[in-house]
């Protein structure tokens, strides 16, 4: 597989969420978003977030659980964009916090 010279990167946030961003000058990930007051719209179905948090890790970081980072897309078009569009599945989770 080629390695394009500058790949493009996704990250799926609700826009509600984008002056906390910048006022942390960064993103953080789920572990610890977890921990804080809400800052708008979390989006996600929760059981995926929660196996993120407590059943899967990286088998390159062995006890470094998924949720413990900020998930990257290479793809402009997800699955989870997808689904949001099509905002018809039972777990969808579109909570104003």
């Amino acid at each position: 597989m080629t390695v394009p010279d500058r790949p493009k990167l996704y990250h799926i946030v609700h826009h509600d969420r984008l002056r906390s961003i910048l006022g942390s000058n960064g993103l953080i990930c789920d572990s610890i978003m977890a921990n804080q007051p809400g800052v708008g719209t979390t989006v996600g179905m929760s059981t995926i977030k929660q196996r993120r948090l407590n059943e899967l890790t990286l088998d390159s970081h062995p006890g470094l659980y998924v949720g413990e980072c900020v998930p990257f897309y290479f793809c402009p078009r997800s699955i989870m964009l997808f689904v949001l569009h099509k905002a018809n599945h039972p777990e969808l989770n579109w909570v104003i916090i």
